[in-house]
């Protein structure tokens, strides 16, 4: 899948992006009383078309700017005007 593929509030079956940026890592109160941690970033794919990337919690750690990120069984969405991609609830996110 390409970002040109993606739509709002559909699956990402596979989508493999470079990080081209970073921005400062927020925390955030889950309803339970939970910190949690997120991250935004900025991925490129093969055609040089980039996306807004959300990464939550433990992914926060896993990504570096430079890396190539692989999301598996994740989800797009609009958030504030923008298409974003994470791994969502049950996808996942590697870093290669």
């Amino acid at each position: 899948m390409m970002v040109k593929d993606l739509a709002a509030n559909q699956p990402v079956e596979e989508i493999e992006l470079s990080i081209e940026e970073l921005s400062d890592i927020r925390t955030y109160l889950t309803k339970w009383g939970d910190e949690g941690r997120v991250r935004d970033a900025v991925g490129k794919d093969g055609q040089g078309d980039t996306v807004k990337i959300t990464l939550w919690n433990d992914d926060v750690d896993k990504v570096e700017q430079g890396a190539t990120v692989l999301i598996k069984n994740g989800y797009a969405k609009i958030w504030n005007g923008e298409l974003q991609v994470s791994s969502g609830r049950y996808g996942s996110l590697t870093v290669s």
